[in-house]
């Protein structure tokens, strides 16, 4: 059941450590990234039922910490949406970097749907992907996370190289295009050429989940491979 009151996500500072959040451990931890372009509407409408119907209801459904790059764009405004549909999850941490999140039309408005907001030093898009990627490291193991990606470009694709480097899991969502769609096509031998996208196909665990695929197979992979 979706909560009657949500309350405006808790803004942190980059330096706060996770204990300080007061997040009970051991819940289940899912990164979503990828897209957030403003010209793929048509994508955000296909994927909504799998973020929604399933990854958020899901999540609402096992208190699972959710991590996300926080913005009212693309994939996390959808994902954002399910969880106001759905309920929220224990939480949902948004990371996106402090100078680049303002009222629009300067910047960018965050998601209200998130119970927090860690907000990082920088100048450009990606210079939080160190700070999302530490915060997952300090929550837990990599064998209690996994990271859904949907299409996603240059810097989804680094922090995809994060969640390798920290032996992390990924589920990606076939024909989303952009990183996602690369990605699965250097592991199946269809793209060559690409050294950073055949560095991770051959060294990441990766998982796959068609785009149409119905919001409750996206469940089922998720309590299997969340146990």
């Amino acid at each position: 059941m979706p909560n009657q009151v949500q309350r405006p996500p808790r803004m942190l500072s980059s330096a706060q450590p996770i204990q300080q959040l007061y997040i009970p451990s051991g819940r289940p931890l899912v990164i979503l990234n990828g897209s957030t372009n403003g010209n793929l509407q048509p994508l955000y409408q296909r994927v909504r039922p799998l973020l929604q119907e399933g990854l958020a209801a899901w999540a609402a459904r096992r208190g699972a910490v959710v991590i996300t790059g926080g913005t009212n764009a693309g994939i996390f405004a959808v994902l954002g949406q399910g969880f106001a549909r759905y309920g929220r999850p224990m939480a949902c941490i948004g990371v996106a970097v402090a100078q680049l999140v303002q009222p629009p039309p300067e910047g960018v408005a965050l998601e209200p749907n998130h119970t927090h907001m860690l907000l990082t030093e920088g100048q450009h898009w990606g210079a939080e992907v160190y700070a999302m990627y530490a915060l997952a490291a300090a929550y837990g193991p990599p064998a209690h996370s996994l990271t859904i990606v949907v299409g996603g470009g240059p810097n989804t694709l680094r922090e995809l190289e994060y969640c390798a480097a920290q032996g992390g899991r990924m589920l990606v969502v076939e024909g989303s295009g952009g990183v996602a769609d690369a990605l699965l096509d250097s592991l199946s031998g269809q793209r060559s050429g690409e050294e950073r996208l055949q560095r991770l196909a051959h060294t990441a665990q990766i998982y796959r989940i068609n785009l149409h695929a119905p919001p409750h197979v996206l469940q089922v992979l998720l309590d299997a491979l969340m146990r």
